[in-house]
């Protein structure tokens, strides 16, 4: 017996109009997604946080909470799940603010079902490499926090790839010390090299690590 397949990701979506969420349901159903479909923005952000890979569908014009709101929302909850906003107004103001606030497209009722497509696979893609990359961020920034605040200050030295002698005069410490910190610093984060620490560092965008204080 053929076990399902896994669905390709979840739809989220947020419309009053009982026929435009029936359609959502639909096309999510076309190309391999589950979705999970809410008459009123405040139903949809109980359900967060969101699995990967996930879109969610807004109404801008909701009842109680708008789609613009929601957005808001969802941006102070660190939600990293692309939002794709549907309107039947043509506003264009509304638009311009939902995407100046991150949001990944913007549609027009009545919306052509391929187009519509496109947008929710782009979207799901989209979600799956920034949540891989937060992940990898996530993971650099754990190891960067091993450090000793003594070790945070000689890692910005390290990464400009000064010799522990200079390291030393810098810091008004002997070389013997800095070797150690040396040690230590690639030791704790894991890495075998300066030019790995630097990656680990770009990979934890911790701009503070790269520059002096």
């Amino acid at each position: 017996m053929t076990s399902p397949l896994a669905p390709l990701g979840t739809l989220f979506a947020a419309e009053d109009d009982d026929g435009v969420r029936a359609l959502l349901a639909r096309i999510a159903a076309s190309i391999g997604l589950v979705a999970e479909t809410f008459a009123r923005a405040e139903e949809l952000l109980a359900r967060a946080p969101f699995p990967v890979p996930s879109v969610v569908v807004l109404d801008l014009r909701l009842p109680g909470l708008g789609g613009l709101e929601a957005q808001q929302q969802l941006i102070a909850a660190h939600n990293d799940a692309p939002v794709v906003f549907l309107t039947g107004f043509g506003d264009v103001a509304s638009a311009s603010t939902a995407l100046k606030s991150g949001a990944f497209d913007f549609l027009e009722k009545p919306f052509r079902e391929e187009r519509l497509v496109e947008v929710l696979q782009s979207a799901l893609a989209f979600h799956a490499v920034t949540a891989k990359r937060s992940e990898e961020r996530r993971a650099a920034r754990q190891r960067l926090d091993r450090l000793t605040p003594r070790e945070r200050e000689v890692l910005p030295l390290l990464l400009e790839g000064l010799a522990s002698k200079a390291i030393a005069a810098e810091l008004k410490l002997s070389k013997k010390t800095i070797d150690l910190h040396r040690s230590n610093v690639l030791h704790k984060v894991g890495v075998g090299s300066t030019a790995e620490l630097v990656r680990l560092v770009l990979a934890a965008e911790d701009e503070a690590a790269l520059r002096r204080s």
